[in-house]
């Protein structure tokens, strides 16, 4: 199962599937910076480019759906320990966050709405 399942849904209407519905690709570099759409399909993008974050997004959502708390996941996977890592991750967990609030605008759902919480969580923990 992907990350991404939570937000699939049969339904024909972009919106319900969290897709900004318009033309603009998932990425496009600006001026050497890469601009994300604030939907879904940016999420993905966003991710593919930080595999790290990736993998440490997916272990995180898995975590805290089979009873580990925030705090919990982020001892264990030993992100607590060092000052750099803990911003880095910081700085993922608050894109992350921004992508799942975009989202959370174009349709609510119980799923996403663990995801976000756990994010602003994690930012919370790892700012202390």
């Amino acid at each position: 199962m992907s990350i991404f399942d939570i937000f699939k849904d049969n339904s024909k209407n972009k919106a319900d599937n969290y897709e900004r519905n318009n033309d603009l690709p998932a990425k496009e570099e600006v001026l050497g910076h890469s601009l994300y759409k604030r939907d879904i399909n940016g999420l993905k993008a966003y991710l593919d480019d930080m595999p790290n974050m990736q993998r440490i997004y997916t272990e995180f959502t898995w975590a805290i759906r089979n009873d580990y708390s925030v705090e919990k996941y982020l001892i264990q996977a030993n992100i607590m320990n060092d000052e750099e890592i803990k911003d880095i991750v910081k700085k993922g967990f608050t894109d992350i966050a921004s992508f799942l609030n975009d989202m959370s605008e174009i349709k609510e759902n119980p799923e996403l709405s663990i995801d976000l919480n756990a994010c602003i969580e994690a930012i919370n923990l790892l700012e202390n």
